[in-house]
């Protein structure tokens, strides 16, 4: 009797759908066109996609001389403005948290290009970044603990969304030159005490939505090291060029 009552629920919820895309057919977030059915996801088309910038290998160098960890990962490359600004855009401030989730997955099946399965292993948990109380508030989640759950569905690796506090509410980096920003979010985490014998001499990844001066990452780097972490991975979805 379960199973059927399951079944017709789920059927139900398959029609709901189908009529909503027929009625409202999902728009490409980049270019405002028709998404057709065959496209690989609701967001974006895949030929606009493709188009993303990728980071290169001085995008990669100048990462690794950004954050203070043992190791960096990041996907897309942009400036201010460009095509990649409008997906951020809408994952922060349109409410798209499904596109955060799927986005997360690509950054996860990248990760699972460039690291073999014994890595994987190597690493306990992934830490989103927090947002403060008051900023969960007002926005409804965090960007980052998104971005994180599809990666942790690509990897399997743990997520800890919990293990960070942000103590500290910060202003907006946006319009804040390097050191500003460095001043800004000096002392803004700490350690959830329930974590705090758990991951002494743990790999941890500590994952941002988007990595622009490394001033942000870095903190939470030092305050997981402070803590007796082992090595870090600063990784994000994407990172901003200079």
């Amino acid at each position: 009797m379960n199973d059927i009552i399951k079944n017709t629920f789920r059927e139900g919820k398959i029609l709901y759908h189908s009529i909503l895309d027929f009625i409202y057919p999902a728009a490409c977030i980049l270019t405002s066109e028709t998404i057709d059915e065959l496209n690989s996801n609701r967001f974006i088309k895949d030929e606009n996609f493709s188009l993303l910038c990728r980071i290169s290998d001085k995008d990669k160098s100048d990462l690794m001389n950004k954050v203070k960890s043992e190791h960096s990962f990041s996907l897309f490359a942009f400036y201010e403005g460009d095509e990649f600004s409008k997906i951020i855009y809408n994952v922060k401030y349109g409410g798209m948290r499904k596109l955060a989730v799927y986005m997360g997955k690509i950054l996860g099946l990248e990760f699972l290009k460039n690291y073999k399965i014994e890595d994987l292993k190597n690493y306990y948990c992934i830490v989103p970044v927090p947002l403060h109380n008051s900023r969960m508030r007002e926005r409804g989640f965090n960007q980052s603990e998104l971005i994180s759950r599809g990666m942790s569905k690509m990897t399997g690796i743990k997520i800890y969304e919990d293990l960070l506090l942000r103590v500290k509410n910060t202003s907006s980096q946006t319009r804040l030159n390097k050191l500003n920003r460095k001043l800004n979010i000096e002392n803004a985490f700490e350690i959830n005490i329930k974590y705090q014998t758990e991951i002494y001499g743990k790999n941890i990844i500590i994952l941002d939505d988007v990595i622009t001066t490394g001033s942000t990452i870095n903190e939470a780097v030092k305050i997981l090291k402070q803590n007796g972490a082992g090595e870090i991975m600063c990784c994000s979805l994407a990172m901003a060029r200079d």
